[in-house]
């Protein structure tokens, strides 16, 4: 797939749970080095991203917007776990910062400055998982925190999804299986929504 869409950036990581933060940086310094962009969207491999809707909401932030923005579903007041898959080691608060949902997330090209060209001299990569890192890193440039739906002129703008529950006016749907991701493709081609035939 690589030699055929060059679509696959390769780094010198080894691929475990534990180096997502190293590897979320890796790309985000890539992609600022050599793409034009005005924001990144990072999403999970099973997660069903309704791009057109995305990019629908995206032209609501033209113009409007700080240079430092996320938009996302955030977690707040999360309790830092000491112990399992999700156990942090160097992390010593009770309660992470506001952190973006790793479901789905954008952010703005200043956050992105931020993290390619200032943030990886000093960021400190190995906390428990990049949605965490994400808000630990970003918490001393307090960036502008879109979250949730909005209206605009009376036309609905997705909100991000963070769990398992299909929302209809959602910009993703999260944790899915294969075969979900098949039934939520189909679905979507047949009725243009993720969860159901309105």
């Amino acid at each position: 797939e690589s030699d055929q869409f060059e679509d696959m950036m390769l780094v010198d990581l080894v691929d475990v749970y534990r180096n997502l933060p190293a590897k979320l940086l890796h790309f985000i310094k890539r992609v600022y080095d050599t793409h034009n962009f005005s924001y990144i969207l990072k999403t999970d491999d099973d997660t069903f991203v309704d791009v057109l809707q995305v990019t629908r909401a995206l032209s609501y932030f033209e113009g409007v917007t700080p240079s430092l923005w996320v938009w996302s579903s955030f977690k707040e007041m999360w309790p830092v776990a000491w112990a399992g898959k999700w156990g942090e080691r160097y992390y010593r608060a009770l309660s992470y910062p506001p952190f973006p949902c790793g479901a789905g997330y954008v952010i703005s090209k200043g956050v992105a400055q931020f993290l390619a060209t200032t943030a990886d001299k000093f960021l400190y990569t190995g906390f428990q998982g990049e949605d965490v890192a994400m808000g630990i890193w970003l918490a001393g440039v307090n960036p502008t925190r879109f979250s949730g739906e909005w209206t605009d002129n009376d036309s609905h703008v997705c909100g991000w999804v963070g769990d398992d529950v299909c929302h209809p006016m959602g910009c993703n749907k999260a944790q899915l299986s294969v075969m979900d991701m098949y039934h939520t493709w189909n679905l979507y081609k047949q009725c243009g929504n993720m969860c159901l035939c309105l």
